[in-house]
């Protein structure tokens, strides 16, 4: 959790005061720094500051997205990297933890 305290009013003191940010010591080892930089621009909590309030062009511009071919994405044109067996994607087994995608965990 990004918010600690021994009560929860100590919590909701952080909450309203603490910027929640991924730190580069915390950073998941199957994470890349990209991925981390774009979580810790989307949670800047003041909207004028925060990627993506000046449109979607500066996420979509983001280092993180750099081999996307967002026109192919909208023509729906890119195969998924991940489709659940039997087209079920409400199976509880998908929220149990990553699902590994070959080597890469990446999601796109």
């Amino acid at each position: 959790r990004p918010y600690q305290g021994k009560s929860r009013k100590e919590i909701k003191e952080q909450i309203l005061t603490k910027q929640a940010q991924i730190k580069k010591a915390d950073i998941p080892s199957d994470w890349s720094d990209e991925s981390a930089d774009l979580i810790n621009k989307l949670l800047v909590r003041k909207p004028v500051n925060r990627l993506g309030f000046r449109g979607a062009a500066e996420v979509k511009s983001h280092p993180w997205f750099y081999d996307i071919n967002w026109n192919d994405l909208l023509n729906k044109k890119i195969t998924s990297p991940f489709i659940p067996k039997n087209g079920d994607n409400f199976d509880k087994k998908y929220c149990e933890g990553i699902e590994k995608l070959g080597n890469d965990t990446r999601m796109r």
